[in-house]
C-alpha cells in the first residue's frame, strides 16, 4: 500500500525539468515589468525637471542655462547624465510663453521587443509670468 504514496525518482526528475521550463519565463516576465516600472520612473521624473525647467524660465526668461540646469538636476536625481538628455529651453515672445523640451532614449534591460530602444519626449510649455 506504501508504494502508490511515495514519490519516485522518476516523478522528482520530472518537477525539475518543469522548474527548468517555467523559470527562464518567470524571470523574463519579471525582469520585463520591472524594466517598464524604470521607463515610467524616467519619464516622470524628467517631466518633473521640465515643469521646474519652464517655472524657472518663466520668473526669468533671460537665464536659459538655469532652465536647462533644473533639468540636468532632476536627470541627475536618478542617475541619468548630464549628456544623456538633450534640453532645450525657448521664449516665445510672440506668444509669451516659456518652453522646455527634453529628449532622452531609453535602453530597456530585456531587449523582448526588436527596437529595444525608446526615445522619450516631453515638452512643457508655461505663461511668461514676468518680463525681462
Amino acid at each position: 500500500m506504501n508504494r502508490f504514496f511515495t514519490s519516485t525518482d522518476h516523478e522528482q526528475g520530472s518537477s525539475l525539468v518543469e522548474l527548468a521550463l517555467i523559470l527562464p519565463v518567470v524571470l523574463v516576465l519579471t525582469l520585463g515589468v520591472v524594466d517598464v516600472g524604470r521607463a515610467f520612473r524616467t519619464y516622470i521624473v524628467l517631466l518633473g525637471g521640465a515643469r521646474d525647467g519652464a517655472y524657472w524660465l518663466s520668473l526669468k526668461p533671460a537665464d536659459t542655462v538655469g532652465a536647462s540646469q533644473k533639468v540636468i538636476e532632476a536627470a541627475e536625481s536618478i542617475g541619468l547624465e548630464g549628456g544623456d538628455i538633450a534640453v532645450s529651453p525657448v521664449i516665445l515672445n510672440t506668444d509669451g510663453v516659456a518652453r522646455i523640451s527634453v529628449s532622452h532614449t531609453f535602453v530597456f534591460f530585456v531587449g523582448l521587443l526588436p527596437q529595444a530602444d525608446v526615445t522619450m519626449q516631453i515638452q512643457v510649455n508655461m505663461p511668461l509670468l514676468e518680463t525681462g
